[in-house]
């Protein structure tokens, strides 16, 4: 009877160790898990580099644009450079749209010109500008917005602002 209850005791001692062995390898699976996480979010963080590098930025090309032939304009644009500038007045006159901080009235309209001309995507344009997709899409949003709201009043027949 003495050698059951020890045989039953070494197989519970076993069964006890096995467990504790078992727990220490998930244990040290999931810290080794964190860590690696932790590693990958912190690395990408410092070793991240900067994506809108471009020597020429939006408000650059614009002014290149605007300097420059003619026909290189239209095609970027399509539309003159006198409809051009006059759109960009009317717009800041009678939409009461304005420059934002880090982007001009002109590079705006660029923009979402651009955008209709070539119907670049976001990334595309992220690229030609030089502004963060958030920004891109910002803008083309609110010019979107200012299209249908002229669509709606040349269907009124309205003919020029007050």
């Amino acid at each position: 009877m003495g050698k059951t209850t020890s045989s039953k005791s070494k197989a519970l001692q076993y069964s006890l160790n096995a467990k504790r062995k078992h727990q220490k390898k998930c244990i040290t699976l999931l810290a080794a898990t964190v860590v690696g996480a932790v590693t990958k979010s912190v690395a990408s963080s410092i070793s991240a580099r900067p994506m809108n590098t471009s020597k020429l930025t939006g408000m650059d090309w614009v002014r290149e644009l605007l300097t420059g032939h003619p026909i290189h304009f239209s095609d970027a644009l399509a539309m003159p450079k006198h409809v051009y500038l006059k759109l960009v007045k009317e717009l800041q006159l009678y939409s009461g749209l304005t420059h934002s901080k880090h982007v001009q009235l002109e590079e705006q309209v660029a923009l979402f010109l651009h955008f209709c001309k070539t119907g670049g995507s976001v990334r595309d344009l992220r690229e030609r500008f030089q502004h963060s997709p958030d920004t891109i899409s910002k803008y083309i949003d609110i010019y979107i917005g200012i299209s249908k709201t002229l669509l709606i009043l040349k269907n009124q027949n309205y003919t020029s602002p007050p």
